[in-house]
């Protein structure tokens, strides 16, 4: 997995560099037209488009333009803060709870709202390019430090939350049944919050031996062929990319936080 995630980085980085326009297009291409279903999707439902463009649309956007004019270095914590939270929020909370029952549907719906919120960060990357380049093309070393540590904190938090909410949710009891022992993973939230704080290799090697032994145990209990063949279809795709975007961040040297600075970045 290491050398899939590796070409993936480094196939964006070659392509944030020769094309960063064609780059922008795409994303942009991708971005705007799943606002707009949204938006439509939410038509006849005044308070919970609201809630849309309260909680996701707008600081999306507002993110996306502070990150051009400013750059991500000089993006305000909050500011970045909120417009992630938005993506968290609707491709790690709220689709997980509200996927279909069919396994293959629900699998589908889940990689595709994963791969969006990828598709954002991104926008935010070609973005800060294009703001690198307008202010003299060569991006610090400590710059490049923060976006790498700000893009892996995203990631981090997006597939936890879809492991969670995925094991805790109403479906999860439709037959054939998966995570018998689903709020176990609520057991790793304080772990997850301490690690993403505190932003130590210990933590993060936690983090991942503790999703990836309440998986063992879920699975282990799961004595029917069907349940065990639902919850690897459904969700063994997020558990394995879990797992491994904590061991990365328990390996990069950008993760770690500086001795006696745990909150920077």
């Amino acid at each position: 997995m290491d050398v899939v995630f590796d070409v993936a980085d480094r196939g964006m980085a070659e392509l944030r560099r020769r094309f960063p326009r064609v780059l922008l297009a795409v994303t942009l291409g991708v971005w705007l037209p799943v606002v707009g279903l949204l938006l439509v999707a939410m038509y006849g439902r005044p308070l919970w488009a609201v809630v849309l463009v309260l909680v996701i649309v707008a600081p999306t956007f507002v993110l996306v333009g502070v990150v051009a004019v400013r750059g991500l270095r000089r993006t305000p914590a909050w500011v970045w803060g909120s417009g992630v939270a938005g993506v968290v929020a609707g491709s790690g909370v709220v689709v997980p709870l509200w996927l279909p029952a069919d396994a293959t549907r629900g699998m589908l719906i889940a990689v595709a709202s994963f791969v969006y919120a990828q598709m954002y960060l991104g926008l935010l990357g070609v973005v800060d390019h294009l703001w690198i380049v307008r202010h003299g093309g060569v991006e610090p070393v400590e710059d490049a430090v923060l976006r790498l540590r700000r893009m892996l904190q995203v990631r981090l938090l997006l597939a936890s939350a879809v492991v969670v909410c995925g094991a805790v949710s109403p479906r999860a009891g439709d037959y054939p049944s998966i995570f018998p022992f689903g709020w176990l993973y609520l057991a790793t939230i304080p772990l997850i919050w301490m690690a993403l704080r505190d932003r130590e290799r210990g933590r993060a090697w936690r983090v991942a031996a503790a999703i990836t032994g309440v998986t063992v145990v879920n699975l282990f209990v799961l004595v029917d062929g069907p349940g065990r063949q639902r919850t690897l279809v459904e969700y063994g795709w997020i558990l394995l990319v879990a797992v491994y975007l904590w061991s990365k961040a328990a390996r990069v040297g950008y993760w770690a936080a500086p001795h006696g600075d745990a909150s920077a970045g």
